[in-house]
């Protein structure tokens, strides 16, 4: 599941910009504001995810359902982030505002399949040391896929030649999206089949602050806390670098 979100994000993150300003034509400030609102919607988006997936009551659990909605989105959205139609393509303002829609759609399907995935990790292990070695095989898996893929694709997808400069070729980002979404597609459909015996029925499962009040009060109670604030701060230097 891991190598999915990192082929798709760090793709994104490495070839979403040159892609609309060297091969489309977009201007740089509108594609690093239309890519910049989607960081922000993902501020909003996770923790109301985790609120979600936390109280789905459903025969299948609270992760699964949203691993298979979640995971068909992020494939949709991924092609259609490279795959750009014409008509979107003959006007620059026409362009700006699908970089911003299909960007929030990827964000937000990744979110949905994402925070049910990383907490289906925390749920099939519940010991700390069981924990700890789960979690950092999925960041092992994480570099790994970013390596073979976004990594290798300068040399597979995007190596120059002495008659035209790789990236302001259109073909060459459609033909790494879709290999990486046919990869990502397997790799999601692994986790979720691979998975199915951690499945439990949720829908007699007892839950507190399922409601929109209880929500708030959790977001309050994260805003005082000292330690996600560490954690925070953390994922900060680790994201900047």
């Amino acid at each position: 599941g891991e190598c999915a979100n990192s082929l798709i994000m760090n793709s994104l993150f490495g070839f979403a910009m040159l892609y609309y300003t060297d091969a489309l034509g977009l201007r740089h400030s509108d594609a690093g504001l239309a890519m910049a609102l989607a960081v922000f919607w993902d501020a909003i988006t996770d923790p109301v995810m985790g609120h979600i997936t936390d109280n789905t009551k459903s025969r299948f659990g609270r992760r699964h359902p949203w691993l298979v909605v979640g995971g068909l989105g992020v494939i949709a959205a991924y092609v259609f982030l490279w795959y750009v139609p014409a008509v979107f393509r003959a006007d620059t303002e026409l362009l700006f505002w699908y970089l911003v829609g299909i960007n929030l759609v990827q964000r937000t399907a990744i979110t949905v399949f994402y925070v049910p995935f990383t907490a289906l990790g925390f749920e099939m292990c519940t010991d700390y040391r069981g924990r700890v070695t789960l979690q950092g095989i999925r960041s092992a898996m994480n570099m790994l896929a970013n390596l073979l893929g976004p990594g290798l694709a300068w040399a597979v997808f995007f190596a120059n030649n002495d008659v035209v400069r790789a990236t302001s070729v259109e073909d060459n980002y459609l033909r790494m999206g879709l290999s990486f979404a046919a990869v990502s597609f397997l790799c999601i459909l692994s986790v979720i089949v691979l998975t199915r015996k951690h499945i439990k029925d949720s829908r007699q499962m007892v839950t507190e602050g399922n409601s929109i009040g209880g929500f708030i009060r959790d977001m309050k109670e994260i805003a005082v806390d000292p330690y996600p604030r560490y954690v925070f701060i953390f994922i900060t230097v680790i994201t900047v670098g």
